[in-house]
């Protein structure tokens, strides 16, 4: 038993020890300043990457942008993976289930590269949004969707959602569906059973999916950077561009830093009032 331990103990401190060897290298980057190549970091410990960060109107609109763009992204999935993740949850025959969790498993494969310019040729002005649009006569000429916070909301959400459906439908699964029947019986509807007995019971479920897709979009990357086409303002694009382009690793420490503490905060805050929500709705 103790050697089982130990091998399970090993890779797992190894994966936590790299993962706080970064963040510790990237604190301690973010409090000094920036020198010109070939040094690219200065020698004396400041709080100014942190003064100038909250004193930029723009780097504040990229933070209010993504976890406005990552919210909307996680709830539009949450819509489109309850039903599926519901009726995997259900009595399905084997071969039904097999064949969805086939499509939802291997949807999971594809590069996010290929994803994001897949929507690139559908988004664009001459792909098929815009062709059914003219056919519809909604528009008048061909119009290009990329580049604008829809286009990233719906790249992320494409990511996010056999996610939701996997873990929707673990979570699903724990609703005793003796408690569907039982209000059937009794002379409920469809719509009645919905809204007072599954969604309800449900409410668990939603929320720790909730909370694990709104954590997967604010990490999101080629989505913001392919399909926002370096327009919208996303905070992981922030760190791309500061990393790579300009060079300026303070800078690039001091969003991550940011943005990862209230990140987390927001992901831990999010999920206390969803799960005090819950309660207070199951018990009414």
């Amino acid at each position: 038993m103790l050697d089982r331990h130990v091998f399970l103990a090993v890779p797992l401190f190894l994966v936590l020890g790299v993962f706080t060897a970064a963040l510790i290298s990237a604190a301690f980057l973010s409090f000094l300043p920036y020198a010109p190549p070939p040094d690219l970091v200065g020698k004396t410990p400041s709080l100014e990457n942190y003064a100038h960060f909250l004193s930029d109107q723009y780097y504040l609109r990229s933070i209010s942008n993504t976890f406005r763009i990552s919210l909307e992204s996680a709830l539009l999935a949450i819509i489109l993976s309850f039903p599926i993740g519901y009726r995997l949850s259900r009595r399905v025959s084997a071969r039904f289930r097999k064949i969805i969790l086939g499509i939802v498993v291997s949807s999971m494969f594809v590069s996010a590269i290929v994803r994001a310019f897949s929507f690139v040729l559908i988004l664009s002005a001459s792909g098929a949004v815009s062709f059914i649009l003219l056919r519809l006569g909604a528009i008048d000429k061909p119009v290009s969707l990329l580049y604008n916070d829809l286009a990233v909301i719906v790249g992320i959400t494409s990511f996010l959602v056999p996610y939701g459906i996997l873990t929707m439908a673990a979570g699903l699964s724990r609703v005793r569906l003796e408690f569907e029947e039982a209000a059937r019986s009794l002379g409920a509807d469809n719509l009645q059973v919905f809204r007072r007995v599954i969604l309800p019971l449900s409410i668990p479920a939603i929320c720790t999916t909730l909370s694990l897709l709104f954590a997967l979009a604010t990490a999101a990357f080629v989505a913001p950077l392919v399909l926002g086409g370096g327009i919208v303002p996303f905070a992981t694009v922030d760190v791309y561009r500061s990393t790579l382009e300009l060079v300026d690793l303070p800078t690039a420490s001091t969003v991550s830093m940011v943005f990862t503490g209230l990140a987390l905060s927001a992901v831990l805050a999010f999920d206390k009032i969803l799960m005090r929500g819950s309660v207070r709705l199951q018990v009414e």
